[in-house]
């Protein structure tokens, strides 16, 4: 009964959840395995955009990849992984594409009028060696 299922993989994502949460881990990609009576296996795997360790997240991501199976045979075995760690809270990837670029050059352009052009800036643009924070101002 496709129920029970559900309802173990509910189950499963907990426990995977606790493993993750335990080594201080998020991933990104939520695989699903289904083995069938007659041991042929089914594997699917989904790469998400924003990395996870909830047990509701991944409930939800093998939740929508166990709707996509077809039940042909009576299930042996139902398994959920995660892959494509990383440590809990690393810093993202910003690398973006031109017009995100664009985006951002515009907003750091508002930041910088409204506050003043040492607001906001690129870390490597801070080559000050001393430096005193007085009101908005960096002076050296």
């Amino acid at each position: 009964d496709k129920n029970i299922l559900l309802s173990l993989l509910s189950i499963l994502s907990y426990h995977v959840s606790f493993r993750m949460k335990r080594h201080n881990l998020e991933g990104n990609i939520v695989t699903l395995i289904v083995r069938y009576a007659d041991f042929h296996t089914f594997t699917k795997q989904e790469k998400i955009q924003r990395y996870i360790s909830d047990s509701t997240d991944i409930q939800n991501y093998a939740s929508i990849i166990f709707k996509s199976v077809n039940f042909v045979f009576p299930v042996r075995l139902l398994g959920i992984s995660i892959s494509n760690l990383r440590p809990i809270g690393e810093q993202m990837n910003l690398d973006f594409s031109s017009s995100d670029r664009s985006s951002v050059s515009s907003v750091v352009k508002e930041i910088q009028e409204k506050y003043g052009e040492w607001a906001i800036m690129k870390c490597r643009s801070i080559e000050i060696k001393e430096r005193n924070v007085k009101g908005r101002r960096i002076t050296q």
